[in-house]
């Protein structure tokens, strides 16, 4: 069955290898993972971290250390009297 005859039936054609022509699983089923090479997963982690190390470094808006302030507060005041720690930062 053609590809074209394949979607106007609705059915898909599995995609293949094209080094061995085998069926490609999608990474679905035992054993039939596809992975990457270690030197792309570590190009790719240098590339991430090139890119995410500005955002490291720039500081958290008022607004969200605000808002992070506000949240402490009130899971502290939700908190069993059991789960709070007592003055000198030992729970009871």
């Amino acid at each position: 069955m053609g590809a074209d005859e394949a979607a106007k039936s609705g059915r898909t054609r599995r995609q293949q290898d094209p080094a061995t022509g085998s069926p490609l699983s999608g990474g679905r089923g035992p054993g039939r993972q596809r992975t990457l090479d270690r030197d792309i997963q570590a190009q790719i982690g240098q590339q991430l971290r090139a890119i995410y190390d500005d955002v490291l470094t720039q500081e958290v808006p008022d607004r969200f250390t605000k808002l992070l302030a506000e949240l402490d507060a009130r899971i502290s005041e939700a908190a069993p009297a059991a789960e709070k720690p007592d003055k000198s930062g030992q729970e009871r």
